[in-house]
């Protein structure tokens, strides 16, 4: 829920449309036809750790086997794939069951209410707020209370600002938060995501500048913007809540297309909070998302509204080269910050902007709106089984030349070697000096779950 500050730019492998035109398009090739140059088989293994399987070999053409690791256990997962030329052709072991879930519908989620549901209450011109500054938000000395001045308020939008920070004029971006977020986030989002809830019921969504984040914040990763769940969660006490549906920001933001998307990411984090947290009594879960699906769900709203790349076009260019070390679920180790390890969240943006492509813009509103969380989540909004949408993504990713930086494998030559994470994937070319056949053995631990795709050589 953090927004990193990154000033470069770099192209990346996938076009980014403009906010009338939709989501990041990541080039997809059409995995599941058949053919010279299409994918060959997929195999799933049964918790035997052990993938053999039967390739078409080309020196001119090398054929592209693409290992998925499926278990979200971090591991290590220690993977070998060898080759050696065969003289006749077997049948593929036969796939592990991936059965067909159905959708839910999108208004499946939890009724809210939302701002035009209650009276817009006049913006008081001072409130106290409890402001995280240290780095565990589960101790009540880790949070200070301000005072806050109100600089700009619209319809819906009221905008504070930390009274120590008095120094500095912030209207003209108070006034700009309000113009963005009234103008186009909240348009933009209502027909689509839908609204945070109005938890505090006072009809106004709150934006709270102040430079007390530097106190959860790092040189190597300075943070611009956050989301606390907790304030949306009106049981918790205070100071660890403030009973209202609100967002963070840095005051040192220019007003600009950077600060845009960073006001649209948190959004979206308000809003997944506000709906993933139900009132006591409720059979929804009170943890919220899970965070790679939450830091996911926030870039992907991010890059439809197109204010500017800043914010994840670095994390995705790292997931591309390295995605054998970006997994996709879990969190990142507390040395790399909660999810926010770069290769980490361009995966997850990667991964979600397959599954919109595949099953449309209204996988993301499911997303917002079901009770499930993470994989269940995934699976729930696209009626597909994660282990299917993961092996099809890597495939995809792969052909487009995202993880092909090991070695090539010969027929009778040295294995590749290398060793995984969970959820995570690797590309290996396979050749031969002869055109035939290949058998291909893909080994691993005995507990991984392992999805292989082959994409067989073009032949003559």
């Amino acid at each position: 829920m953090l927004s990193d500050r990154r000033t470069f730019r770099e192209r990346i492998g996938f076009v980014i449309a403009g906010a009338a035109a939709g989501l990041v398009l990541l080039g997809l090739a059409g995995a599941g036809r058949h053919g010279p140059g299409a994918e060959k088989g997929v195999i799933s293994t049964d918790g035997t750790g052990r993938v053999e399987l039967e390739v078409p070999v080309d020196p001119n053409a090398p054929s592209l086997i693409v290992v998925s690791v499926l278990n979200e256990m971090e591991g290590p997962w220690p993977i070998e794939v060898r080759a050696r030329a065969s003289a006749s052709v077997v049948a593929m072991r036969p796939r592990t069951s991936e059965g067909v879930r159905p959708t839910r519908p999108v208004s499946e989620g939890l009724t809210l209410a939302s701002y035009s549901d209650h009276q817009r209450e006049v913006p008081a011109p001072e409130r106290a707020f409890h402001v995280l500054t240290g780095p565990d938000a589960d101790r009540a000395t880790s949070y200070r209370t301000v005072a806050a001045t109100a600089l700009a308020s619209g319809r819906f939008v009221d905008v504070y600002a930390d009274s120590s920070d008095a120094g500095e004029d912030h209207r003209p971006l108070a006034d700009d938060i309000v113009r963005t977020l009234e103008g186009v986030v909240l348009p933009a989002c209502d027909r689509w995501i839908g609204r945070p809830g109005d938890v505090d019921r006072d009809g106004r969504f709150v934006v709270l500048l102040s430079s007390r984040l530097a106190g959860v914040s790092s040189a190597e990763a300075p943070v611009l913007g956050f989301v606390r769940p907790a304030d949306f969660d009106v049981a918790m006490p205070g100071p660890f809540s403030n009973h209202c549906d609100m967002l963070y920001l840095d005051p040192q933001l220019k007003p600009g297309p950077d600060a845009h998307a960073i006001l649209a990411h948190e959004y979206a984090h308000a809003t997944l909070a506000g709906r993933k947290l139900a009132p006591l009594g409720s059979d929804r879960s009170r943890d919220g998302e899970e965070p790679w699906l939450d830091e996911a769900l926030a870039h992907v709203v991010e890059s439809r509204l197109g204010f500017s790349d800043a914010n994840y076009a670095h994390r995705v260019v790292a997931f591309r080269r390295a995605p054998e070390r970006s997994p996709l679920v879990g969190d990142a180790p507390a040395s790399e910050g909660p999810s926010h390890a770069p290769g980490r969240r361009g995966a997850g943006l990667s991964f979600l902007s397959f599954c919109v492509d595949r099953c449309g813009a209204d996988v993301v509103a499911r997303l917002f709106a079901t009770k499930e969380r993470g994989v269940a989540a995934v699976e729930a909004a696209t009626g597909e089984p994660f282990s299917r949408l993961f092996g099809e993504w890597a495939l995809t990713m792969a052909r487009g030349g995202t993880g092909r930086h090991g070695e090539t494998i010969t027929t009778d030559g040295p294995p590749a070697r290398w060793v995984a994470t969970g959820t995570t994937f690797h590309a290996v070319p396979l050749t031969a000096t002869t055109a035939g056949l290949a058998r291909v053995e893909v080994i691993g631990p005995p507990d991984v779950s392992l999805r292989v795709s082959i994409v067989a050589a073009a032949r003559p």
